[in-house]
């Protein structure tokens, strides 16, 4: 009889933990549960089961989670039904009283959200499969108007789903082209850490900006400003209008290593400066152009909570590749931060608003990508009064606090 050490086999265990992975797609649904918010998430995992100088191999599959958010404890991990897919990633529809709705591998799972067990799969239209769902996530959509799924099926008309009584019907008198290409869009991945380098001021026609002293001086000279993201010159905080530049006020010494505003929205065909209102004539509306674009450029507006004077800032702890992510809350009225914390993250990929003292990041730790250049490893729910955050690790399903 062979015996083999118990040592063995946990480090067998511990490589294979090691070598597999587990990143959140950038989709949440938030709700309550016993007065705590609850985030459900899809989380793509990849489980290895033998590793060795040839390589890793094992299996794909997606699971669908739900955290507490204020505890960082899993409601529920449950790994979802239908087959793995390189090119479309489960998609969440909505949600309606007790139930989630998924579109994933040509159906739509209906998923109780307080247990993540699946209690409906629709693919088809009545009884018959010969009418199903195309597999394409863009062309399944959630409509809030009516509470209601509208797809389009394999025999090229679009049906709605009611999401009370799962009735479906055709949904006649419909652009199919047009509903459907807003959708087409959404499908990019955002660098919230990039931020907006430049946003409207409360006072009309000024701003808020972020410029270094080279600006400064070339602003004065009449020279134009750098457009490059790459910029890494020490930013200031400014608030005023490049036509002014002697009357452009800096609002704190902070400096701010590629820094820029929080957001959690871009514009599919809009820019920035396509926006405020500047006549392309103006002498400074290159310079308006160029700024925008060292920040994301296709986002119109500032992440702003409800109720709160708060502005949120992204930058840099430093200028290495894959530094971390500071996140400053200022109040841009009085110019003063109220607090800074380090997000332990080397991207943003999405922010949540969950009331009106909490927001939740979906965040890269740099390290563990599943092959791609960005990945959610993990998220913080993080307090806008002090800055105290609960995170939840994707891979390790385990919690933590800073």
């Amino acid at each position: 009889m062979l015996v083999f050490p118990v040592g063995l086999f946990l480090l067998i265990e511990v490589n294979l933990t090691d070598a597999s992975s587990a990143a959140a797609l950038d989709q949440a649904i938030v709700y309550e549960l016993d007065g705590n918010p609850v985030a459900s998430m899809v989380v793509k995992v990849f489980s290895a089961s033998e590793t060795g100088s040839e390589g890793t191999s094992g299996s794909n599959y997606y699971k669908i989670q739900a955290i507490d958010l204020k505890k960082g404890t899993l409601i529920f991990d449950k790994k979802m039904k239908g087959s793995y897919s390189t090119y479309h990633d489960p998609k969440i529809l909505g949600s309606l009283k007790d139930n989630l709705f998924i579109f994933h591998d040509g159906r739509i799972l209906v998923i109780d959200k307080f247990s993540g067990k699946t209690v409906h799969s629709i693919n088809s239209v009545g009884d018959s499969d010969e009418v199903s769902l195309l597999p394409e996530p863009e062309m399944c959509k959630f409509d809030n108007t009516t509470k209601s799924i509208v797809f389009k099926a394999n025999n090229g008309l679009v049906y709605s789903l009611n999401m009370q009584d799962l009735g479906i019907s055709e949904k006649k008198s419909i652009d199919i082209d047009k509903y459907f290409t807003k959708e087409k869009n959404t499908f990019t991945t955002k660098y919230l850490g990039k931020g907006m380098s430049i946003i409207k001021a409360s006072e009309k026609g000024m701003f808020n900006i972020f410029l270094t002293d080279s600006d400064i001086n070339n602003l004065k000279e009449g020279l134009e400003v750098s457009s490059s993201v790459e910029n890494t010159e020490r930013r200031y905080l400014y608030n005023g209008s490049l036509d002014n530049v002697m009357g452009l006020k800096k609002l704190t010494q902070e400096v701010f290593l590629l820094g820029g505003f929080l957001f959690n929205q871009v514009s599919n065909d809009k820019y920035f400066y396509d926006n405020i209102g500047i006549d392309p004539q103006n002498k400074n509306f290159k310079n308006y152009v160029n700024l925008s674009g060292r920040g994301e450029s296709k986002a119109l507006e500032p992440f702003k909570t409800e109720g709160s004077n708060l502005s949120l800032i992204v930058h840099k702890k430093s200028l290495d590749s894959g530094a971390n992510t500071l996140l400053t809350a200022i109040n841009l009225q009085e110019g003063k931060s109220t607090w800074s914390i380090d997000t332990g993250a080397s991207e943003i990929h999405e922010c949540y608003n969950i009331d009106k003292d909490h927001i939740m990041l979906f965040c890269q730790d740099g390290y563990n990508t599943m092959g791609q250049n960005f990945s959610t490893n993990f998220i913080l729910y993080v307090s806008l009064k002090d800055g105290t955050c609960t995170g939840f690790d994707v891979k390790y399903s385990r919690s933590f606090k800073f």
